[in-house]
């Protein structure tokens, strides 16, 4: 998930946040259920799930309409875990911001790169 993101290393616990997310929310060898199922006792959607590193665009309702900025890009670390929406990192502000109003270009990583779908790079 590193590599791929090219984020920097200084994010590396929401990469541990993100990958554990995956990891309760995911089958396991034999199992019928995920961990996540077992604790919340209904079966979760993965929905929510998006690419660790890729690139959206955070809209804010403060944003005026008439306004040239409409909206902020940052780059996905994962769920926001005390709210619905997602974390971002925003290289132009330095820090990380949430965001629940959000569309994601799937294809654009951190590092300017695009990811082939056919071949996962």
């Amino acid at each position: 998930m590193v590599i791929a993101s090219q984020l920097t290393r200084e994010l590396w616990p929401y990469t541990f946040q993100h990958a554990a997310w995956i990891f309760n929310w995911t089958l396991h060898a034999d199992d019928v259920t995920t961990p996540n199922e077992i604790v919340a006792k209904r079966r979760q959607s993965l929905a929510p799930l998006r690419v660790y590193g890729v690139k959206g665009y955070i809209y804010h309702h403060l944003f005026k309409k008439d306004s040239s900025e409409q909206a902020i890009v940052g780059y996905h670390l994962g769920e926001a875990p005390d709210s619905k929406g997602w974390l971002f990192w925003v290289p132009d502000k330095g820090k990380v911001v949430k965001g629940a109003s959000v569309k994601f270009n799937k294809n654009w990583f951190c590092g300017g790169g695009l990811f082939d779908v056919n071949t996962g790079w």
